[in-house]
């Protein structure tokens, strides 16, 4: 049987995440209850958007940051 290796990342970031998504989902779907916009940054900036429109901008990128060194 072939080893792999364990994962670097800590449990409780892992639960963290789960928790943060969780929380992202339970302020959209009351967005779309209430009909409010939802303020999401896209393409650099900070806007209000509907929230179908948010949902779709949100998973059509994935933003890439880097760490400028001191």
């Amino acid at each position: 049987m072939r080893q792999t290796r364990k994962s670097t990342i800590p449990a409780i970031a892992v639960e963290g995440e789960k928790a943060l998504k969780a929380a992202v989902a339970e302020v959209v779907a009351e967005h779309k209850r209430t009909r409010k916009p939802l303020a999401v940054w896209h393409e650099g900036k900070a806007v209000l958007m509907a929230p179908e429109k948010a949902v779709s901008a949100i998973r059509e990128s994935r933003a890439t940051y880097s760490v400028k060194p001191k």
